[in-house]
Formats: C-alpha cells, structure tokens, sequence
C-alpha cells in the first residue's frame, strides 16, 4: 500500500509539474508589425509609425486655439475619461485631443499590453505631429494614473525633446505604486499568477475600492462596453512594471509640472506618491517648477470626482499663471505627506 501511494503521489505529482511547466507561458505583449511610415494625424486617429491606429476625441474651437492639451487616460479606460474636462478647456480657447491608447479603448489587441517603451514612444510620435500642425501654440499633456505614469517615465527620456515641444505637464493621481512599496503577498501573488496563468482575468469586484464620489459615474463606466472590465494578469503585470519605472526612474521634470492628488485616493496610495513627489520637489531646478495640489475630498478619478470643474479650474489657473510667468509654485507634500497620514 505504501508502496502503490508513494507511486500514486509521484504520478500526481509528475502530472502537476507538467501541467505547471505546460501552463508557463509567460506574459503575452502585444505584436507589432513589420511596416514602417511616418506617423500621420488623420480625422478619427493616429496612425503610428507601425501603422497602428490610435482613435481619439478632439474638443476644436472655432478659432485658432490658445494652448493645446494631449491627455492620456489611465489603465482600462478609454478616451472618455477626459470627456468634462476637454469640455471645461474648449470654454477656455483650448484644443484638447484625448486618444485611446494602445491597447485600451477602441484599439486593436484590446486588453492585450503593449509595452511601456511603446506607449512612451506613441505619446511622442502625437507630440510631434501635434507640434508640426500648431508650432506656435503652447502645449501641454495630461495624464491620469497609468497615463501620467506614461508621461512621467517619457519626461526622463530626451529631454531636450521635452523643453523644446513642450510647455507643461498636468499628472492627476499619476500611478507611482511600485513593486517595492506594495505588500509582500501583492508581489508574490502577482508574480505567481504571470508564471502560471498568464492569461487569467479577474474583474476585481468585491474588493470593495471606491475610485470616485461621483455614482453616476461609476455606473456609466460599469455599462461601457469599451472600458475594459476582466483584465488579464499579464497586463496588471506590465503596468506594474510601468509603475516601477516611474516610481524609480521620476529623478528630476524638464518642464513645469503641475501633480494632483486626491486625499480619497484608494487606488495609489499615499506612501509612493509623497516619495516621488519629494524627490522631485527637492531635485526642481532654476529652469523649471513643480507643484504638487493635495486635495483632501478627492478620490482617484480626479477627471469624474463631483468636484471635477473645480479640478480643471485649478489646472486652468496654473497654467495661465505659467503664460503670465506668474509663480506657480504650490506645495502641499507637508500637508499630505505627514508621517501620520503616509504611515511611514
């Protein structure tokens, strides 16, 4: 009998293995194709440099625009995210382009990603062709989480680049949560899941994270068909590694740089955020500023939060104050960052 159990263990364990080691399949990014062209600005979309489509939203005014905003949405939305706030900024002689990007949205391999390098490199290629279109207009990017966390790691890469397109940055809730601030069982859960079910998609319900104020909201994202809802592992796995890089690589901003936080933020939590926010507050030089706004009611989804207008009046002020060359220095990190609140 001991025998025939220790075989049986040894079968059981043998099939196991083998169903582990069949399962190792690893994260699954995106396939990019082999054609080259210049990027180009067509009506509905981008299209890369690999002929990729990028659709997005464009709030035009009916004369020439004073400033222009390129706002990237956060991990699973789309576009939309930026709906309220193109709007606020049309009333303010403003373009604003708001774009799906690669992956998200109504873009081809949704829900499959697309690498951070990409997305850094799509976010310049739309710089570029804005710029070409619109030399003389100031302009601006706006990310929200996952899409300020794309422009914070883009903000250290060729940053003459930067200061010569460029005239600021606008982060709300920007995605800093890295490997090494989340809990030990975070990372090896994740880890675990990437190796053996790569391709597995949980939806997060019942986890109980409140990501706005706004109900209304919420439920209209629920009903969206195009904000992704079961999300792959692999894909959590590469936006954490985006999260790592901005988290560790956020050394110092070539341009104005405006942060807002929300003291209801429930999906970045404060710790990393007040580290890179220090970080760069004490490494700002002469050539530029950086502001970091704490806004004890908000939550995550600064863009949809009741309070939102209120929001974009505060970025519509700052940046106003940047044209005028008024001070724009504003820092809240003392307040956010006691050691009470962060839980250092």
């Amino acid at each position: 009998m001991l025998l025939i159990s220790l075989r049986y263990v040894s079968v059981s364990l043998a099939v196991f293995v083998g169903l582990l080691i069949a399962a190792c399949s690893g994260p699954q990014m995106q396939t990019y194709s082999d054609i080259q062209q210049p990027a180009a600005w067509e009506e509905a979309s981008f299209v890369m440099d690999d002929t990729y489509r990028l659709p997005y939203e464009s709030h035009s005014i009916d004369r020439a625009p004073e400033r222009i905003f390129i706002a990237l949405h956060g991990f699973n939305d789309y576009h939309q995210a930026f709906s309220d706030f193109c709007a606020f900024m049309q009333t303010r002689h403003s373009l604003c382009v708001a774009y799906d990007q690669r992956g998200f949205g109504d873009t081809v391999q949704r829900g499959i990603w697309p690498g951070e390098t990409r997305l850094r490199k799509d976010l310049m290629a739309i710089i570029t062709l804005v710029r070409s279109r619109y030399p003389e207009v100031p302009l601006y990017v706006v990310g929200e989480s996952m899409g300020g966390a794309v422009i914070l790691t883009a903000l250290q890469t060729n940053q003459d680049f930067w200061r010569a397109n460029v005239q600021g940055a606008v982060l709300f809730a920007p995605a800093v949560w890295s490997r090494e601030t989340q809990p030990w069982y975070q990372r090896w859960g994740l880890a675990l899941a990437t190796t053996f079910v790569p391709s597995w998609q949980p939806t997060g319900e019942g986890l109980g994270v409140v990501a706005s104020d706004n109900v209304e909201a919420l439920r209209g994202l629920g009903r969206d068909p195009l904000v992704i809802k079961a999300t792959r592992i692999d894909a959590i796995y590469g936006l954490n590694n985006l999260m790592d890089q901005a988290f560790a690589d956020s050394q110092n901003i070539p341009i104005p740089t405006l942060w807002l936080y929300g003291g209801n933020d429930q999906l970045v939590p404060l710790v990393p955020t007040c580290q890179v926010a220090q970080r760069l507050s004490s490494n700002e030089g002469d050539r530029h500023t950086f502001s970091f706004y704490f806004l004890p009611e908000g939550y995550h989804m600064l863009t949809r939060d009741l309070d939102r207008v209120e929001n974009f009046r505060l970025v519509d002020t700052w940046q106003r104050q940047l044209t005028r060359r008024q001070s724009t220095r504003r820092n809240d990190i003392g307040v956010a960052c006691e050691p009470d609140k962060a839980n250092y």
